[in-house]
């Protein structure tokens, strides 16, 4: 058997989070894999004490801690890259544009050093010039749809970026055509093994089920399973839920990637153990 770490946050726990941890850990099994529980704070002493997996699979975003595992030359999935390009949303957004994979148009907020007044600033009519009202804006990190608001005007904008502290964040074109539902494509290897469309509840625009949105199963089209593949090829993923918008004629563009994406709903809605085929792709890598 091959033998491996699945390191996750020493620092914060929640029945969904452990709940999904028992089904990777379970999953490691069925698919004859002996695994390790670790978290990020048990990393560097056990390194340091000569333990040495044949891989880790890393159920964090401490991308120092995955750089350091990597370091000593273990592989990660997903990498501290990866996993980097995910978690930060205008890194995600620019990695993608760079490789012309379709997205929402979006401005990047610029660098502030210290909280700034935002009211007089070319940025704000600039950016609602070129994208239109509604715009969604994002904080750069964030998940389960948190951080993330429509915004109906400029005095709005101007609320959410004076908020912002110098925290980063993005603005993003509002497509109608996707209000109130999305795709998310569940891509392990070089598949998509499971796929679910998400609705969001009356009144919301974030298809998220953490905001009370409902899913059921979805056969996607090539279309939509290529750009999936396309987007997790770029950002050098493993695996990795792909949420994608219907635009417009049903053209799909990416909203978000994300390299620890909770499956246990996905799996359920599904029918398709995706903690399995994460562990069967690891061990037949």
């Amino acid at each position: 058997m091959m033998a491996g770490w699945i390191v996750v946050n020493a620092f914060y726990s929640s029945p969904k989070f452990d709940e999904l941890h028992e089904w990777l850990k379970r999953s490691a099994g069925e698919a004859r894999l002996t695994t390790t529980m670790v978290t990020n704070a048990q990393v560097q002493g056990l390194l340091r004490r000569g333990e040495r997996p044949e891989w880790v699979l890393f159920w964090d975003k401490d991308v120092h801690v995955a750089r350091l595992i990597e370091a000593f030359g273990i592989r990660c999935l997903n990498s501290a890259r990866a996993i980097e390009m995910c978690d930060d949303k205008s890194r995600t957004y620019l990695e993608l544009l760079a490789q012309d994979i379709p997205q929402p148009e979006t401005w990047v907020v610029p660098l502030r050093f210290a909280s700034t007044a935002w009211d007089d600033s070319c940025f704000v009519d600039d950016a609602i010039d070129a994208m239109g009202l509604p715009l969604v804006a994002k904080e750069a990190f964030g998940s389960f749809g948190a951080q993330v608001h429509l915004v109906h005007s400029r005095d709005e904008l101007v609320g959410f970026l004076d908020n912002l502290g110098t925290a980063p964040a993005l603005l993003q074109r509002f497509v109608a055509s996707s209000t109130g539902r999305d795709l998310r494509l569940q891509v392990v290897g070089d598949q998509v093994v499971a796929a679910i469309e998400r609705n969001a509840q009356a009144g919301e625009f974030r298809a998220n089920l953490t905001h009370g949105g409902t899913a059921h199963a979805n056969a996607p089209t090539v279309a939509q399973r290529d750009l999936a593949l396309a987007t997790t090829a770029a950002l050098g993923l493993d695996f990795a839920g792909v949420d994608l918008l219907f635009g417009e004629d049903g053209v799909p563009v990416v909203c978000e990637v994300n390299s620890n994406a909770h499956f246990v709903n996905i799996s359920q809605i599904t029918g398709i153990d995706v903690g399995r085929a994460i562990m069967e792709h690891i061990r037949d890598a």
